[in-house]
C-alpha cells in the first residue's frame, strides 16, 4: 500500500490541471500570434481588469504562466517559451501596428527555439487576410480569456472535486460522510454557476465591431436590431409612463426611482 509521503504522492489537482491545459494548446497560442501580426487596430476595449486589449492579453499570459508553474504542468517549460514570444510581439505591436508583419516577424525575435519557430510558422501559414476575420478571431480569443478567469474563480470547487474523489477512493470516508460531502460540494458548484457568464453570452453579439465601410455599418446595425428585438428582455410594469415611454423595464436588473419631496408619489388607481 502506498502512503502519501512514503512513496507515491497523489496529485490532488488533476481536474484543475486538465481545465488549465485547455488554455495552453498550441492552436490557441497560434491564434494569439495571428491577431497580433494582423495590421488592424484592436479598437476600443474595456473590462474590469484593463482598458486595453493588449494589456488584457498580457495580464492573462502573466497569470497563465504563474498558474502553469504552480500546478507543475508537464508542458510548463514549453508554455513559458510560447508566452515569452507572444509577450515580445505584443510589446512591439503596442508601439506600432505597422512595425510587425507576417514577413518580418522572425527579425524581431532575439532568439528562438524549435517550439517558438513552429508557433510562428503555423501563424504565418494560416495568416489572416481580412479585417472581419481579425475581428471574429479576436472576439473568440477574448471569450477564451474570459473563460480562463471564470475557471480560476471556481478553481477551489474544482480542486475539492479531486479531493473528494481521492478521499472516497482511499476509503477515508464513511458512505454517509461521502454523501454529505458530495451534497455540500454540489451546492457549492451550483452557486459557482452564476460566475460562468461566458456560457450565457449571446452568440450573435460580438465584443466589438470594426466600422470601415458601408457593409460593416450595415452588419453593426443589423446586429444591434437583432439583439434589441430578440436578445434584450424587458417586462411590463403596469404603469403607463414606464411601459409607453421605456417599453417596460429591463429584466435581471435593478432600478432606483427617486424624486424630491412631494413629487415622488404615485396613485395605484
Amino acid at each position: 500500500m502506498n502512503i502519501p509521503g512514503h512513496g507515491q504522492i497523489r496529485d490532488q489537482r488533476t481536474l484543475l490541471k486538465a481545465f488549465v491545459s485547455t488554455f495552453t494548446s498550441e492552436e490557441f497560442m497560434v491564434d494569439l500570434v495571428r491577431i497580433i501580426l494582423h495590421p488592424s487596430e484592436f479598437g476600443a476595449f474595456t473590462s474590469e481588469k484593463s482598458n486595453s486589449a493588449i494589456d488584457y492579453i498580457k495580464d492573462f499570459l502573466r497569470g497563465l504562466g504563474e498558474t502553469a508553474r504552480r500546478l507543475q504542468l508537464p508542458t510548463a517549460k514549453n508554455i513559458q517559451s510560447q508566452i515569452q514570444v507572444v509577450n515580445t510581439l505584443l510589446t512591439i505591436r503596442e508601439s506600432s501596428s505597422s512595425l510587425l508583419t507576417y514577413e518580418n516577424v522572425f527579425q524581431h525575435l532575439a532568439s528562438r527555439d524549435l517550439i517558438t519557430t513552429k508557433l510562428i510558422q503555423k501563424s504565418i501559414e494560416t495568416k489572416l487576410t481580412e479585417d472581419d476575420q481579425f475581428r471574429k478571431l479576436t472576439d473568440n480569443v477574448i471569450d477564451i480569456i474570459h473563460a480562463y478567469y471564470e475557471v480560476i474563480s471556481v478553481s477551489s470547487t474544482i480542486t475539492l472535486l479531486d479531493n473528494l474523489q481521492e478521499s472516497i477512493s482511499d476509503n477515508n470516508l464513511t458512505p454517509f460522510e461521502a454523501l454529505k460531502n458530495y451534497k455540500d460540494l454540489v451546492i457549492a458548484a451550483y452557486n459557482d454557476l452564476s460566475k460562468l457568464q461566458s456560457l450565457s453570452k449571446a452568440e450573435s453579439v460580438a465584443d466589438y465591431f470594426i466600422i470601415s465601410d458601408d457593409m460593416s455599418c450595415e452588419n453593426l446595425a443589423n446586429t444591434l436590431v437583432t439583439y434589441i428585438s430578440k436578445g434584450f428582455s424587458v417586462f411590463k410594469t403596469g404603469f403607463e409612463l414606464f411601459d409607453s415611454v421605456l417599453n417596460g423595464v429591463e429584466s435581471s436588473s435593478v432600478h432606483l426611482l427617486a424624486a424630491p419631496s412631494n413629487h415622488g408619489r404615485f396613485c395605484p388607481c
